[in-house]
Protein backbone atom coordinates (compact mmCIF):
# COMPACT_ATOMS: atom_id res chain seq x y z
CA UNK A 1 0.00 0.00 0.00
CA UNK A 2 2.83 2.59 -0.61
CA UNK A 3 1.43 4.01 -3.87
CA UNK A 4 0.30 7.51 -4.06
CA UNK A 5 -2.46 6.35 -6.10
CA UNK A 6 -4.99 4.92 -3.39
CA UNK A 7 -6.45 6.97 -0.56
CA UNK A 8 -6.68 5.20 2.95
CA UNK A 9 -9.39 6.72 5.26
CA UNK A 10 -9.16 6.07 8.78
CA UNK A 11 -12.63 6.39 10.58
CA UNK A 12 -12.32 8.46 13.86
CA UNK A 13 -12.91 6.16 16.48
CA UNK A 14 -14.54 6.12 18.69
CA UNK A 15 -16.90 7.87 16.11
CA UNK A 16 -19.76 10.84 17.53
CA UNK A 17 -22.13 12.46 15.72
CA UNK A 18 -19.57 15.08 14.93
CA UNK A 19 -18.08 13.11 12.51
CA UNK A 20 -21.13 12.56 10.13
CA UNK A 21 -19.62 15.23 7.61
CA UNK A 22 -16.22 13.70 7.73
CA UNK A 23 -17.88 10.41 6.81
CA UNK A 24 -20.45 11.62 4.36
CA UNK A 25 -17.39 13.03 2.41
CA UNK A 26 -15.57 9.92 2.52
CA UNK A 27 -17.84 7.38 2.06
CA UNK A 28 -19.47 10.06 -1.33
CA UNK A 29 -15.61 9.82 -2.50
CA UNK A 30 -15.27 5.69 -1.83
CA UNK A 31 -18.67 5.63 -4.89
CA UNK A 32 -17.16 8.32 -7.07
CA UNK A 33 -14.41 6.17 -7.13
CA UNK A 34 -16.38 3.21 -8.04
CA UNK A 35 -17.81 5.20 -10.67
CA UNK A 36 -14.76 6.35 -11.83
CA UNK A 37 -13.08 2.94 -12.44
CA UNK A 38 -16.49 1.40 -13.81
CA UNK A 39 -15.99 -0.97 -11.07
CA UNK A 40 -19.27 -3.16 -9.47
CA UNK A 41 -17.26 -5.07 -6.88
CA UNK A 42 -15.29 -3.85 -3.48
CA UNK A 43 -13.16 -5.91 -1.60
CA UNK A 44 -13.60 -6.47 2.15
CA UNK A 45 -11.59 -7.79 5.14
CA UNK A 46 -11.88 -8.05 9.03
CA UNK A 47 -9.75 -7.79 11.63
CA UNK A 48 -10.49 -9.20 15.20
CA UNK A 49 -12.50 -12.18 14.66
CA UNK A 50 -11.34 -14.71 16.57
CA UNK A 51 -13.19 -15.82 19.76
CA UNK A 52 -11.79 -14.12 22.61
CA UNK A 53 -12.50 -10.47 20.42
CA UNK A 54 -16.13 -11.38 19.02
CA UNK A 55 -16.84 -12.20 22.90
CA UNK A 56 -16.01 -8.66 24.02
CA UNK A 57 -17.38 -6.91 21.74
CA UNK A 58 -21.33 -8.61 20.91
CA UNK A 59 -19.85 -11.29 18.48
CA UNK A 60 -19.23 -7.97 15.76
CA UNK A 61 -15.86 -7.75 14.09
CA UNK A 62 -13.08 -5.37 15.82
CA UNK A 63 -12.55 -3.72 12.37
CA UNK A 64 -13.96 -3.73 8.70
CA UNK A 65 -11.60 -2.40 5.85
CA UNK A 66 -12.99 -1.62 2.21
CA UNK A 67 -11.66 -0.99 -0.58
CA UNK A 68 -12.38 0.32 -4.39
CA UNK A 69 -9.50 -0.09 -6.94
CA UNK A 70 -7.96 3.62 -5.39
CA UNK A 71 -9.76 4.02 -2.11
CA UNK A 72 -9.79 2.15 1.15
CA UNK A 73 -11.92 2.79 3.94
CA UNK A 74 -11.30 0.94 7.54
CA UNK A 75 -13.39 1.74 10.37
CA UNK A 76 -13.61 0.25 14.01
CA UNK A 77 -17.19 -1.11 15.60
CA UNK A 78 -18.76 0.93 17.86
CA UNK A 79 -20.12 -1.15 20.74
CA UNK A 80 -20.88 -3.94 18.36
CA UNK A 81 -22.25 -1.44 15.73
CA UNK A 82 -20.26 -0.08 12.39
CA UNK A 83 -21.32 3.59 10.66
CA UNK A 84 -24.63 4.38 8.88
CA UNK A 85 -22.76 4.73 6.11
CA UNK A 86 -20.67 1.67 6.20
CA UNK A 87 -23.66 -0.64 6.60
CA UNK A 88 -25.17 0.94 4.34
CA UNK A 89 -22.15 0.45 1.76
CA UNK A 90 -21.65 -3.24 2.53
CA UNK A 91 -25.57 -3.96 2.43
CA UNK A 92 -25.98 -2.37 -0.99
CA UNK A 93 -25.88 -3.60 -4.34
CA UNK A 94 -21.69 -3.92 -4.90
CA UNK A 95 -20.79 -7.31 -4.62
CA UNK A 96 -18.21 -8.06 -2.23
CA UNK A 97 -14.69 -9.73 -2.52
CA UNK A 98 -13.77 -11.96 0.37
CA UNK A 99 -10.48 -14.35 0.85
CA UNK A 100 -11.80 -16.82 3.03
CA UNK A 101 -15.29 -15.26 4.12
CA UNK A 102 -15.87 -17.93 7.25
CA UNK A 103 -15.27 -15.54 10.02
CA UNK A 104 -15.67 -12.27 8.28
CA UNK A 105 -19.61 -12.95 7.06
CA UNK A 106 -20.08 -14.37 10.57
CA UNK A 107 -18.93 -11.59 12.31
CA UNK A 108 -20.41 -8.53 10.33
CA UNK A 109 -24.09 -10.51 10.61
CA UNK A 110 -24.42 -9.83 14.44
CA UNK A 111 -23.92 -5.62 13.26
CA UNK A 112 -26.80 -6.43 10.49
CA UNK A 113 -24.79 -6.65 7.72
CA UNK A 114 -25.27 -9.43 5.31
CA UNK A 115 -22.70 -8.23 2.69
CA UNK A 116 -24.58 -9.71 0.14
CA UNK A 117 -24.15 -10.57 -2.85
CA UNK A 118 -20.67 -11.73 -2.47
CA UNK A 119 -17.92 -14.04 -3.89
CA UNK A 120 -15.02 -15.94 -1.81
CA UNK A 121 -11.61 -15.38 -4.48
CA UNK A 122 -10.09 -19.01 -2.23
CA UNK A 123 -12.88 -20.97 -3.53
CA UNK A 124 -12.89 -19.16 -7.31
CA UNK A 125 -9.12 -20.47 -7.00
CA UNK A 126 -9.73 -23.98 -6.50
CA UNK A 127 -13.34 -24.54 -6.68
CA UNK A 128 -14.39 -27.31 -3.67
CA UNK A 129 -10.88 -27.99 -2.60
CA UNK A 130 -11.90 -27.05 1.06
CA UNK A 131 -11.04 -24.59 3.31
CA UNK A 132 -8.54 -26.78 5.07
CA UNK A 133 -6.26 -26.50 1.59
CA UNK A 134 -7.05 -22.94 0.43
CA UNK A 135 -4.75 -20.69 -0.92
CA UNK A 136 -3.62 -17.86 0.48
CA UNK A 137 -4.27 -13.89 -0.53
CA UNK A 138 -0.50 -13.89 -1.81
CA UNK A 139 -0.39 -17.55 -3.39
CA UNK A 140 -3.60 -15.92 -4.97
CA UNK A 141 -2.04 -13.06 -6.63
CA UNK A 142 1.11 -14.75 -7.46
CA UNK A 143 -0.82 -17.20 -9.59
CA UNK A 144 -1.72 -14.46 -11.73
CA UNK A 145 1.77 -13.04 -12.36
CA UNK A 146 3.57 -15.82 -12.76
CA UNK A 147 4.35 -14.97 -16.18
CA UNK A 148 6.20 -11.71 -14.69
CA UNK A 149 7.68 -13.76 -12.20
CA UNK A 150 6.05 -11.60 -10.21
CA UNK A 151 5.81 -12.98 -6.35
CA UNK A 152 3.82 -11.17 -3.57
CA UNK A 153 4.44 -11.22 0.27
CA UNK A 154 3.02 -9.68 3.25
CA UNK A 155 3.93 -8.54 6.96
CA UNK A 156 3.45 -11.85 9.14
CA UNK A 157 0.80 -11.08 11.88
CA UNK A 158 3.05 -13.37 13.80
CA UNK A 159 6.57 -11.83 13.43
CA UNK A 160 4.85 -8.15 14.20
CA UNK A 161 2.88 -9.48 17.36
CA UNK A 162 -0.18 -7.63 15.85
CA UNK A 163 -2.02 -10.66 16.89
CA UNK A 164 -1.73 -8.76 20.39
CA UNK A 165 -4.01 -5.77 19.35
CA UNK A 166 -7.14 -7.07 20.72
CA UNK A 167 -9.04 -3.97 21.05
CA UNK A 168 -9.90 -0.98 18.51
CA UNK A 169 -8.35 1.27 20.45
CA UNK A 170 -4.90 -0.75 20.50
CA UNK A 171 -5.62 -0.91 16.63
CA UNK A 172 -6.07 2.47 16.43
CA UNK A 173 -2.94 3.36 17.49
CA UNK A 174 -0.46 1.47 15.17
CA UNK A 175 -0.09 3.30 11.79
CA UNK A 176 1.59 0.20 10.20
CA UNK A 177 -1.28 -2.13 11.29
CA UNK A 178 -3.67 0.10 9.70
CA UNK A 179 -1.90 0.03 7.08
CA UNK A 180 -1.46 -3.79 6.64
CA UNK A 181 -5.08 -4.37 7.29
CA UNK A 182 -6.06 -1.73 4.44
CA UNK A 183 -3.89 -3.59 1.72
CA UNK A 184 -5.47 -6.82 2.82
CA UNK A 185 -9.38 -5.57 1.69
CA UNK A 186 -7.11 -3.57 -1.47
CA UNK A 187 -5.07 -6.62 -2.48
CA UNK A 188 -8.40 -9.08 -2.31
CA UNK A 189 -9.93 -6.74 -5.16
CA UNK A 190 -7.27 -6.67 -6.91
CA UNK A 191 -6.95 -10.68 -6.90
CA UNK A 192 -10.76 -11.13 -7.94
CA UNK A 193 -9.81 -8.23 -10.95
CA UNK A 194 -6.54 -10.17 -11.99
CA UNK A 195 -8.41 -13.63 -11.91
CA UNK A 196 -11.30 -12.51 -13.69
CA UNK A 197 -9.10 -10.47 -16.37
CA UNK A 198 -10.70 -7.01 -15.27
CA UNK A 199 -9.15 -3.46 -15.89
CA UNK A 200 -10.12 -1.78 -12.83
CA UNK A 201 -6.65 -1.24 -11.90
CA UNK A 202 -5.53 0.33 -15.18
CA UNK A 203 -2.92 2.93 -12.66
CA UNK A 204 -1.07 -0.64 -11.85
CA UNK A 205 -1.14 -1.69 -15.58
CA UNK A 206 2.84 -0.69 -15.77
CA UNK A 207 3.37 -3.32 -13.05
CA UNK A 208 0.67 -5.90 -13.70
CA UNK A 209 1.28 -6.17 -18.13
Amino acid sequence: MNTSKVEVFVVPYPRTPLNTPTLTSAFSRFHASMSSSNCTHIGVDCEGTDKQCLERNSGVALMVQVSSPTMVIVECSNSGNFSEQMVELLNGSYTKIFCDDRGDLEALNDAQIHASPHVDIQEMHNPGSGKQTAASLTAILSSTTLELAIVWKKESIKARQWWKLSRQSSMMKNHEFLIYAAGDAFLTLLAYSQMSNLDWFAFLEPILK
